[in-house]
């Protein structure tokens, strides 16, 4: 019986062989893709994956969500974002992933800063003055 152990991108990965050429694999989680629905922990987020199966009985469809918590070391995440996950050691409790990379930022609305609402005040009183 052997094992190899081979350290590859920061992703370990083990196969080995039992009972002559079955392989087995120990990391069964698979990257996956989700989006982001909060951030307001410092380097974490919860992701929201969808996933449909068929229902044998029904013959139908079913949307079925996942929450996963995740470690993002930049805290770049905002939510709305679609980002793909990749599976790591455990954290802490219930982080077991880490996220690879944002694939889609979100449309985030973006308030007026101090100087356009400054700007637009007077733009507006200057148009409403009465004109002699």
């Amino acid at each position: 019986m052997g094992w190899n152990v081979s350290l590859q991108g920061g992703k370990i990965s083990c196969e080995g062989s039992v009972e002559g050429s079955e392989v087995v694999r120990l990391n069964k989680m698979k990257p996956v893709v989700g989006i982001v629905v909060s951030n307001k922990m410092q380097k974490s987020v919860v992701v929201a994956v969808d996933r449909l199966f068929h229902h044998k009985l029904y013959n139908r469809y079913i949307k079925r969500t996942t929450k996963f918590m995740a470690h993002d070391e930049k805290d770049q995440c905002y939510i709305g974002d679609r980002v793909r996950l990749d599976p790591s050691r455990p954290l802490s409790k219930r982080k077991h992933w880490i996220v690879a990379e944002i694939l889609r930022k979100a449309r985030i609305y973006q308030p007026l800063s101090d100087n356009t609402i400054s700007q637009t005040s007077t733009s507006v009183e200057a148009s409403a003055a009465p004109k002699a």
